[in-house]
């Protein structure tokens, strides 16, 4: 039985709302930190991927771990060094995650999710993926198959293992969601290059309870592809915005050729997108809360 959920990367934003949505369901959380001093309202326990440390207690007191550890792909212009930091935030976390835990005479891990992205697919905007799509080739989707190549070993080891491609998640702390809507109510409703690109987005309620199915279903395992069914290109989600926070007037394009002239390589992550849907989370009776776009953002725009 799944009673304690140990959470690395617990204090971003997934983690955070994913801690409260697993101590309503019942279950006892605790987050895996370099400084669990800042954290004295958790249960939080130390780890340092550069030392190689894991604290042994965390080894013993976990039944499920969720990882979710990485540097964030959007946060900075991708130089060569930052790229070798999103690679390395990922694969050597998961690296050492495996190692621990494996190796631990005192682990009674039942379940892993271990975390991944739909950029794992590449960008097409022709067809539409599931998880049984063949990957892409760019630097997001090489991130992903090594992220998700670094989990292999709790899998040999014979642990439950489900692997969350999550899509672009949409919440009001973070993301691309609270990027936007300061400029959508300045009345600046843009969206990015042609606007034909899909973004294969999921409502930050659907991230958690998702998960919380993943550890729930003991037949689960393997790639689940974290995204509402219902994608939308580009210049549907900035109509979407505008009408869910009440605007009218022109939704304009923001040329391509401006945002990589902003962004260099990282413009990549919203000029490009793909198509797809979670098949396998519908097959096994995922009931979504949120399956449409519309609805999804008014629904995070009642919070604002």
């Amino acid at each position: 039985m799944i009673k304690n959920v140990l959470i690395a990367g617990g204090s971003g934003m997934i983690g955070s709302h994913l801690a409260v949505t697993l101590k309503r369901a019942g279950y006892e959380t605790a987050i895996l930190t370099r400084s669990p001093e800042k954290h004295q309202d958790r249960t939080a326990f130390h780890w340092d991927t550069a030392k190689g440390h894991l604290d042994p207690q965390a080894i013993r007191w976990a039944d499920a771990l969720i990882n979710l550890a990485g540097a964030g792909i959007a946060d900075k212009r991708w130089t060569d060094a930052r790229k070798q930091l999103i690679l390395d935030s990922r694969v050597l976390t998961t690296r050492l995650l495996v190692e621990k835990f494996t190796e631990s005479d005192e682990s009674k891990l039942q379940c892993v999710i271990q975390a991944s992205a739909v950029g794992i697919y590449g960008h097409d905007e022709e067809r539409t993926m599931d998880e049984s799509s063949p990957v892409g080739d760019d630097f997001l989707a090489e991130v992903c198959v090594a992220w998700e190549a670094a989990a292999q070993g709790f899998i040999e080891a014979g642990i439950r293992t489900c692997i969350a491609r999550i899509g672009v998640v949409q919440d009001l702390s973070g993301g691309m969601l609270a990027r936007l809507i300061p400029l959508f109510r300045m009345r600046f409703a843009h969206y990015f290059g042609a606007g034909r690109q899909v973004y294969s987005w999921i409502h930050i309620d659907d991230i958690s309870h998702s998960m919380i199915h993943l550890l729930e279903s003991a037949t689960s395992e393997g790639a689940y592809n974290l995204t509402a069914p219902h994608p939308e290109t580009a210049r549907r989600f900035a109509v979407a915005l505008q009408q869910a926070l009440g605007h009218k007037g022109p939704v304009l394009p923001m040329p391509a050729i401006l945002i990589k002239g902003a962004l260099g390589a990282m413009a990549q992550v919203v000029t490009e997108g793909v198509s797809v849907i979670p098949a396998r989370l519908e097959q096994e009776g995922y009931g979504f809360r949120h399956p449409h776009l519309h609805e999804a953002l008014v629904d995070l725009l009642r919070e604002a």
